[in-house]
Parts: C-alpha cells; sequence; structure tokens
C-alpha cells in the first residue's frame, strides 16, 4: 500500500483496522486449512453501524483481565453477583456485562486477591490464618466471614458491596 492511500484513509477505515488485528491477535481467530492454503477468517467488525458484538466482548474481557484494584476501590469497575459495570473517570457507564462465566472469572480473581491480604493481615495480628482450598485458591465462601469480621459493620455493607468494600479498606490499611 503507497502512502497516499495510507494518507485518504477515514478514521473509521484506521479503527476497523485496528479492530481486526486486535481480533487476530487475542481473539484465537479461526484458520481453514486446506490442501494449498489457509485462509483466517475474519469478522466484520461493524454491523449495522454498530461495533461487531464478539469483537465488543473481546475487547470487554481484554480490559477486565488488565483493571486494577484501584478501579475498583474508585468504582471505575463495580462487580457483583449478576453484573460488571465499566464507567468512565466521570462515573458514566461506558458498558455493562452480565456474562456469568466471565462476572465469576472476575470473582475468583478478586476473591483470590482477598483471601491472601486477609490471611497476611490476620497472620499479622495473631489470628488464625484464612485457609485457601488445597489447590491454593479461596472461595468466597471460605473468606466471607473474614470480610465480615474485617469491615465490623455488616448493617452498612450488603454483600453486592463487600467485595468492594473490602479492596477499599485492604488498600487503606497497606498504605
Amino acid at each position: 500500500m503507497n502512502k497516499d492511500s495510507e494518507k485518504n484513509k477515514t478514521a473509521l477505515e484506521h479503527a476497523g483496522e485496528a479492530f481486526r488485528k486486535f481480533w487476530l491477535e487475542k481473539g484465537n481467530a479461526p484458520i481453514i486449512k486446506a490442501r494449498h492454503a489457509e485462509l483466517f477468517i475474519e469478522p466484520k467488525v461493524f454491523l449495522a453501524g454498530k461495533l461487531n458484538p464478539t469483537i465488543s466482548r473481546l475487547i470487554i474481557k481484554e480490559y477486565l483481565s488488565k483493571i486494577t484494584l484501584e478501579d475498583i476501590a474508585s468504582g471505575r469497575v463495580v462487580i457483583t453477583s449478576d453484573h460488571i459495570k465499566i464507567k468512565d473517570k466521570a462515573g458514566k457507564l461506558i458498558a455493562e456485562v452480565k456474562s456469568k462465566k466471565l462476572i465469576d472469572s472476575m470473582m475468583n480473581k478478586i476473591t483470590n486477591y482477598l483471601g491472601k491480604a486477609l490471611s497476611a493481615k490476620k497472620a499479622k495480628e495473631g489470628l488464625p490464618y484464612v485457609e485457601p482450598a488445597p489447590e491454593g485458591n479461596y472461595a468466597f465462601g471460605d473468606i466471607k466471614d473474614a470480610l465480615i469480621q474485617f469491615l465490623d459493620d455488616m448493617e452498612k455493607n450488603d454483600s453486592k458491596n463487600l467485595v468492594r468494600d473490602a479492596v477499599v479498606l485492604l488498600k487503606k490499611g497497606s498504605a
């Protein structure tokens, strides 16, 4: 491709190319193998003027794999048992995820962090450890009582905010 045709592309064409490249790198792009050729399947990036839902899900999944505890503590990412909400810095809703598989994955990730942090905190205080499962992971049921005890006031914290509140308090305690 020459430089002139590259300059003449619209922002939408550049975005489409970037989304295709992202999908090929992160989306496990299917390959059809024939006797003398291999074909990579590329999705249509935009369908009826909107981003292809397959690409949208992939972008959200990649974003969630990179969130920090500060994102949860600040409320930019809200994880509950029935949805994940992603907000911008101003608090405006950007995306809402209702995929049970993705929600469970994020809850497990956060629960493991909280289990390790609570275990370390209890060890410093000379209290019994919060015990992980045999494979080394923590389940929410295993740490729920420790979280409630840590938060000290369950009346102000319903179970949907328990994880976020614990992250906020643990971050304050480690600062």
